[in-house]
C-alpha cells in the first residue's frame, strides 16, 4: 500500500497491483453497490466505477 500525504492528511491507499480488477469483482459479486453524487461529479465517479 503506498502512503499519500493529502492536504496535511496520511491516507493509505491500496494500488491496482494489490488489488487488481479481476479480484474486485470477485469480492463484489454478490453485492449491491450504489453511487451518490451531485451535478456533474455523480456520473463521472459511476463511470470510473
Amino acid at each position: 500500500m503506498a502512503k499519500l500525504n493529502f492536504g496535511g492528511m496520511m491516507e493509505t491507499v491500496v494500488t491496482r497491483r494489490e488489488f487488481p480488477l479481476a479480484k474486485a469483482r470477485k469480492a463484489l459479486k454478490n453485492e449491491t453497490v450504489a453511487v451518490l453524487g451531485y451535478g456533474v461529479q455523480g456520473p463521472a465517479q459511476a463511470l470510473n466505477m
